[in-house]
């Protein structure tokens, strides 16, 4: 069994990460430190190829900086919530990632003084009549 722990000063994170192979059988718990966490189990053909896996999952969260620790040392803490800070955006208009045959754009939601489309709606002629060339479920 490998249990490691990840707690960054000032409300990061504070989360576990539990390997436990048996035969093969890799099991792997982790969560937030104090809580049971979620529980994921595969199992694979060989031995040999559990504990592959398994040194592979250890060195992907040791890189991330999980450490080794005991159990039970470290207490729960209060989930913290990072402030993001809200501005207006700056932008004039969306990214165009299309143009119809007219030349007017297209992109996912389109909205001007006269009409607002959704993505994979498009003019049914070449005319200014604006409907639409396929309904959604449930109508307009």
């Amino acid at each position: 069994m490998t249990y490691l722990e990840l707690s960054e000063d000032g409300g990061g994170s504070h989360k576990f990460y539990d390997v436990t192979v048996a035969g093969t059988r890799v099991t792997i718990t982790y969560g937030r430190i104090g809580e049971t966490g979620q529980t994921k189990v595969t199992d694979f053909p060989t031995e040999a190829k559990a504990q592959t896996a398994a040194a592979k999952k250890i060195g992907e969260k040791t890189r991330k900086g999980y450490a080794p620790a005991v159990r039970g040392v470290r207490q729960r803490r209060a989930v913290t919530h990072r402030a993001i800070p809200s501005t207006r955006s700056t932008a004039q208009q969306a990214p165009v990632l299309w143009r119809f045959d007219s030349g007017a754009s297209a992109f996912g939601i389109f909205v001007d003084d006269e009409r607002c489309w959704a993505t994979g709606w498009r003019r049914s002629c070449g005319c200014r009549c604006r409907r639409p060339s396929w309904t959604p479920p449930g109508g307009r």
